[in-house]
């Protein structure tokens, strides 16, 4: 049997209300052994009763199910900060300390085979200032013209995907500067007939993928050929 390359990335897994899928991932995950564990989970909402006690139980499997020689850290909110900001502010804490990161949110099943490919291309275009994520999910598999493992795209998708700190550090929750955002975009396609209210959401996706630039004005992420994550 060929031996596992071992995965040293950091993962981050984010949880919250959902302890019996959030074992299942990790049950997922253990089958890969990753070395260097991050955890995160927002804190209970008030007005949701017995709340408190679900993430509680969470917290636990994500302290007690990690049964394999790994470094594990963990960032708990206290109060419920919401999704956003929850997600946005731990993959902040992990690329704080490391490079690279990949992400796993508790529904995804991620296998070895997407952290192998997920470590591989963080590595092979960590210098690539026009490539910014790593994607398992690929809406549209196709097979390519030289049956290649993976290919580029303009558009990234978030269940089960990798990361560098250099791209990272582009990201801003709060965009300041929205007007002149949605009328740089009205320059390359007719967002006109959109209300504002309908782009907040989408505002940070569409301002690095569009507007950052980078070789020849594009900004890319590397999508596998094919769906790689349950």
């Amino acid at each position: 049997m060929e031996k596992k390359t071992p995965i040293v990335v950091p993962v981050l897994v984010i949880g919250f209300n959902r302890p019996d899928i959030l074992r299942q991932c990790i049950a997922k995950l253990r089958e890969s052994k990753p070395q260097n564990m991050y955890f995160a989970c927002d804190g209970a909402r008030a007005d949701k009763e017995g709340e408190d006690a679900v993430i509680r139980e969470v917290r636990s499997v994500m302290e007690n199910d990690i049964d394999w020689p790994c470094e594990k850290h963990y960032r708990y909110n206290e109060r419920n900060k919401g999704c956003e900001v929850t997600e946005s502010e731990a993959i902040s804490w992990v690329l704080s300390e490391n490079e690279y990161i990949i992400v796993v949110e508790d529904d995804i099943i991620a296998p070895y085979s997407f952290l192998k490919f997920a470590q591989e291309m963080l590595y092979l275009y960590k210098d690539a200032e026009n490539v910014y994520m790593i994607s398992s999910n690929n809406q549209t598999p196709m097979p390519l013209p030289n049956n290649e493992d993976y290919c580029f795209s303009n558009y990234g998708h978030i269940w089960g995907w990798a990361t560098w700190r250099r791209a990272w550090n582009h990201f801003n929750l709060y965009v300041n500067d929205f007007d002149n955002t949605v009328a740089r975009l009205n320059e390359r396609t007719d967002l006109t007939k959109l209300e504002k209210k309908s782009l907040c959401r989408l505002c940070n996706c569409l301002k690095h993928n569009v507007l950052m630039g980078g070789v020849h004005g594009i900004t890319f992420g590397v999508t596998s050929s094919r769906v790689m994550v349950a």
